[in-house]
């Protein structure tokens, strides 16, 4: 039922934006936007660091680019998501979220300096058992 519902919504809203075909290139740009390149110079990412020492840009390709950028995401997230496959309790559940939601502010193409804030939201998930770490992260996050 919830499953259904969610489904309704999320096509519901997004039917006004898929009626023309440029409206749908659109959304798929403005979603992915690779042509921007790899990071704003104000993220503190890994390819926003590793440019200091080597720039990315000029050795890979666009596409190389995006399969790298998503190969690290994946393999940045797998270890938490494996382990909470074998060992499914609520603590490893909020890890993985913290696991994961950092693996996509630090690893992926083009993240917004706010996007560091889906990690804040489940690692204050945390404070009741973590409570210096998670203040910290908070505190330096924001």
């Amino acid at each position: 039922m919830f499953t259904s519902v969610c489904i309704f919504l999320i096509t519901t809203s997004w039917i006004p934006c898929l009626t023309r075909m440029d409206d749908i290139l659109q959304v798929a740009h403005r979603l992915f936007p690779f042509s921007r390149g790899l990071y704003e110079d104000k993220v503190a990412n890994v390819w926003c660091t590793t440019s200091v020492l080597m720039k990315l840009r000029g050795l890979l390709t666009q596409q190389s680019l995006t399969l790298l950028t998503a190969v690290s995401t994946l393999v940045a997230t797998l270890p938490s998501c494996l382990h909470l496959l074998y060992n499914p309790t609520p603590y490893c559940f909020v890890l993985a979220l913290v696991n994961t939601s950092m693996s996509f502010f630090l690893f992926s193409f083009q993240v917004h300096e706010k996007s560091i804030l889906l990690a804040v939201m489940p690692s204050s998930l945390l404070s009741f058992t973590h409570p210096v770490i998670t203040t910290w992260f908070s505190l330096v996050a924001l």
